[in-house]
């Protein structure tokens, strides 16, 4: 077994990925939080997409200068310095463990950092760390406008889902003008930049950020992630003004998966705008991605979009997933990824002919490594008594309910959904976390019963004067309690059932303060 240390993360681990790295400092295990923000859509301020818990501040309650400066940075920084991952890092450390370097979001910042053989002194201190007068990158999400209705999203991410699927209200948009003009002082530091969605060539404010780059700081590497579907006259003159590159959406090269996928979405139209973003980009000399969500239901395409990408020379990258659990290979059972790692060694491609033909392999490669490690995980894990009198519950009870989602996790075994379609599984986070809440009480006491918990007390009224306060928090607050709490199903159990509404309500008003 290996030795383990930092934060669960094997040394030899991290020796191997160190080796892999092309940046100077490798002293710290990311350089997000020493070059990059990210800018969420509730106006939350990360090191990046991940790392949203703690954030390291919030706009407009700060000013961008306050919180680039600020103590949670600094305290990250100082974390990632001495080989730990804080609060937040843990997809990334599932990553590492499982040798998916390829697939690792915080190998993109070692950009932000020194390349091998070409120092720039100016970006260095003495003691050879990064500067942190300004960031070199930023990531901007700032609104949810989408036209789309993806069947792994929801409406946090997409505005359509969020009234169609969810029936609520648009989410406020947190950016104004004085966001963009707190930018001017950044933007000419800036290297690269990522814009995400929703979708981008739909978000105006995006559009006023982008003629500050056009004034600015027009060489800097803009990367923009689009579902392709919308290609304008608008569109090709930030293509054009720009140092672009495109990262595309495509979850399948054919139209029945990719539309079954992507709801709303025309497959020839995404062809059409694949291939004009592809003619623009040529023109300036400029590669073009192709991002995939690996997905239980295209699971077996990814050799044909690799085929697809290999024959226009595009590069792949294949995006992690582990939420929703029914729509993630973690969540197959050990029979069905078994055949999934074999599919994937029958199908790789031996011989690479180019550069992007072999980082499209290895991209591959680390979608295979991540399965493996999630099978060795599930095997080297002994189950408790608990775990193991909850997945016999969970075999018995009705599936796509809060009851089903408890079991599951108490038993450590995320289902897959048989009916990906449900009302209960596409339903808002509101009403799953009222459900999930219930079943709480309703297990809880069940478990009680029978002697596989100690003793708790699981009060009704508790349950009722809970409820009624998960009625009055915002949606976005309900969106990520939900899935806060399915991380740590146990420990909700045991403080539902030991402490009084009134205390419970004190700490969730706590954390959501914390979190402002």
């Amino acid at each position: 077994m290996s030795r383990r240390d930092f934060n669960g993360i094997p040394i030899e681990v991290l020796i191997e990925y160190n080796a892999s790295r092309t940046c100077v400092d490798t002293g710290t295990i990311c350089h997000a939080p020493e070059t990059s923000m990210y800018f969420g859509r509730d106006g939350t301020v990360s090191a990046c997409c991940y790392s949203t818990t703690p954030p390291l501040g919030r706009y407009p309650d700060q000013t961008l200068s306050e919180i680039w400066s600020g103590a949670q940075a600094a305290s990250m920084r100082d974390a990632l310095r001495h080989q730990v991952l804080p609060a937040g890092c843990e997809l990334c450390a599932d990553q590492l463990c499982a040798r998916n370097f390829t697939g690792f979001l915080g190998k993109q910042f070692d950009r932000g950092a020194q390349a091998v053989g070409q120092p720039t002194p100016s970006l260095l201190t003495k003691d050879g760390r990064v500067s942190h007068a300004y960031p070199r990158r930023m990531e901007f999400s700032l609104d949810n406008r989408c036209n789309l209705e993806c069947a792994m999203c929801s409406g946090y991410f997409s505005s359509t889902i969020r009234s169609n699927r969810e029936k609520l209200p648009p989410l406020s948009m947190m950016y104004d003008d004085a966001f963009v003009e707190q930018l001017v002082e950044f933007i000419p530091h800036l290297k690269n930049v990522n814009f995400l969605g929703g979708e981008p060539f739909l978000i105006d404010i995006y559009y006023k950020i982008w003629e500050l780059f056009i004034e600015l700081n027009p060489e800097c590497e803009i990367s923009i992630t689009t579902n392709g579907t919308v290609y304008t006259s608008r569109v090709k003159r930030v293509l054009e003004k720009l140092n672009c590159h495109i990262n595309v959406s495509l979850d399948s090269v054919t139209r029945e998966s990719y539309e079954a996928i992507r709801k709303n979405a025309i497959f020839a139209r995404t062809m059409s705008n694949l291939d004009a973003f592809s003619e623009v980009n040529r023109s300036r000399k400029k590669g073009l991605t192709i991002s995939t969500c690996a997905l239980v239901s295209n699971s077996r395409e990814l050799p044909d979009i690799i085929k697809f990408a290999n024959e226009r020379n595009i590069r792949v990258i294949f995006n992690t997933v582990v939420f929703p659990a029914e729509h993630s290979p973690k969540s197959l059972r050990r029979e069905e990824q078994a055949e999934l790692v074999e599919f994937y060694l029958l199908n790789a491609n031996a011989t690479p002919t180019n550069q992007i033909e072999a980082d499209n392999q290895a991209a591959l490669e680390g979608v295979r490594k991540q399965i493996e490690f999630w099978m060795h995980v599930a095997e080297s894990t002994q189950r408790t008594p608990l775990q193991a009198r909850c997945a016999i519950l969970y075999d018995t009870c009705e599936v796509n309910s809060g009851k089903s989602e408890l079991l599951s996790d108490l038993a450590g075994n995320p289902p897959r959904s048989p009916d990906a379609d449900s009302a209960y599984l596409n339903g808002s986070a509101h009403t799953r976390l009222v459900a999930y809440f219930t079943a709480i009480w309703e297990v809880g006491t069940l478990l009680v019963q029978e002697g596989s918990l100690e003793s708790l007390e699981f009060d009704t009224n508790s349950l009722h004067a809970l409820v009624r306060y998960l009625e009055q928090i915002s949606t976005v607050q309900s969106e990520r309690m939900y899935t806060e709490i399915r991380r740590f199903p146990r420990e909700m159990v045991r403080l539902c059932g030991s402490l009084t509404s009134e205390r419970l309500i004190e700490l969730m008003d706590a954390h959501h303060s914390s979190r402002k």
